[in-house]
């Protein structure tokens, strides 16, 4: 999992395949792993026809200011 997210940072936005390929994976790993990154909201998915392209989740303005509110109200 890790090594995936190392990838996205390195190279940005990548094919399902193209992840597969370079962690040495098959497709139906790789994309049980991306969906799972997927639901802890570490990478972001869009789909273009018939594939999926995987990128790291930057959060937005809006999301980092909750964040910090919540840290705040947390200490």
């Amino acid at each position: 999992m890790n090594r995936i997210l190392e990838i996205l940072k390195e190279r940005g936005e990548m094919s399902t395949k193209e992840i597969a390929k370079e962690v040495g994976l098959g497709m139906g790993e790789t994309m049980r792993i991306l969906t799972r990154l997927l639901e802890e909201g570490k990478v972001r998915a869009v789909r273009r026809e018939s594939s999926w392209f995987w990128k790291i989740r930057v959060p937005d303005e809006a999301e980092k200011k909750i964040e910090k509110m919540i840290r705040k109200g947390i200490q």
